[in-house]
């Protein structure tokens, strides 16, 4: 899974954010992937709020939107929202879910 060329652990990677308020946006972001992976009926509200919040229309230069966040990160918010739909639509269609790590080592990228 490609991200501005790179894998989707990038949004895993402490690299990308190496200052605090960079890593409160990845956070961000990660709390969106995992949102998307629930698979609990109890969890249904949060997978639609992430859901949503990924494909509203947004303005980089709005605050704490999508587009926001990942031009702050340094991707491409067309290219990151394609690949966690297609995260979220594989999950829906599959029983083999996608696993996510919260830290991913510099030697695995």
């Amino acid at each position: 899974m490609l991200i501005k060329g790179e894998k989707v652990e990038q949004l895993f990677d402490p690299q990308v954010a190496p200052f605090p308020e960079k890593e409160l946006l990845q956070g961000i972001l990660q709390r969106t992937l995992a949102d998307l992976c629930l698979d609990s009926s109890d969890c249904r509200k949060h997978r639609r709020s992430a859901y949503e919040w990924v494909m509203e229309s947004s303005n980089e230069d709005d605050p704490f939107t999508f587009s926001y966040i990942c031009f702050q990160l340094g991707f491409k918010p067309e290219t990151v929202r394609n690949k966690m739909l297609e995260i979220y639509e594989f999950n829906k269609k599959s029983n083999k879910k996608f696993k996510y790590r919260t830290r991913i080592n510099k030697s695995s990228l």
